[in-house]
């Protein structure tokens, strides 16, 4: 689910559907990752009709949706050490935001940034020119 949907909560949430009935012929736990499925309303996030829908048909019918669902094989899942962070098992499509610590820490601006910011300030004849790598 997505951060700052219940109050008093800023962090993602999971919702975990324990059904006894069925658990002797389940072989892994069937996982959503419903996160970006809102509307920002004011300062909290919201569930659409169309995000609730499809939570509880992709749940019912336990369809494998790239990036959003699949049955993760409990050995799988002990491999992780029983680690139920949901991005460890679905993929998100979204490349992972890689940030340089010691930029941040230390100010100035990434190496790998460096590039871009040159080609921007290739015209421009000032001393900023030569502090920005």
């Amino acid at each position: 689910m997505p951060a700052n949907l219940f109050y008093g909560t800023g962090i993602p949430a999971c919702i975990i559907v324990i059904d006894k009935e069925h658990a002797h012929s389940r072989k892994g736990i069937f996982m959503i990752d419903a996160s970006r499925g809102f509307i920002k309303d004011g300062n909290k996030n919201r569930l659409r009709s169309r995000d609730i829908h499809r939570i509880v048909d992709v749940f019912n019918h336990q369809r494998t949706v790239p990036g959003y669902s699949r049955m993760v094989p409990s050995s799988e899942i002990a491999g992780n050490d029983y680690n139920l962070n949901i991005p460890r098992y679905i993929e998100s499509g979204e490349p992972e935001d890689l940030h340089d610590l010691t930029a941040h820490l230390q100010g100035g601006i990434p190496a790998r940034r460096c590039g871009c910011f040159a080609r921007l300030l290739a015209g421009i004849p000032c001393p900023a020119q030569r502090a920005v790598c």
